[in-house]
């Protein structure tokens, strides 16, 4: 399925069997017996906030290195995060 959704233009977050969901604000993977390392291709150049760790992964990029654990979630925001910060701060 990844090849021919690679074929039909579609983005391509990774090349592995991690569950993942994604839309233009966030994206967030989850490891099952096995960690997710490699890396996570997004689809602009965006400044990445992993949610949970309340930390800025990069400032800008628009790829990623994961090193997640078994048996762990990720939640990555993709945008500002002062912007983010102030939204859920209220």
């Amino acid at each position: 399925m990844r090849n021919i959704a690679r074929w039909a233009g579609v983005h391509i977050y990774r090349d592995a069997d991690d569950i993942m969901f994604a839309d233009r604000h966030f994206v967030a993977i989850h490891t099952g017996a096995e960690p997710a390392t490699g890396e996570l291709h997004l689809p602009r150049p965006s400044p990445v906030y992993d949610v949970f760790e309340r930390q800025v992964v990069s400032p800008g990029t628009d790829t990623i290195t994961l090193d997640v654990p078994p048996n762990s979630t990720r939640l990555y925001y993709l945008g500002d995060p002062a912007a983010f910060r102030a939204a859920v701060e209220g």
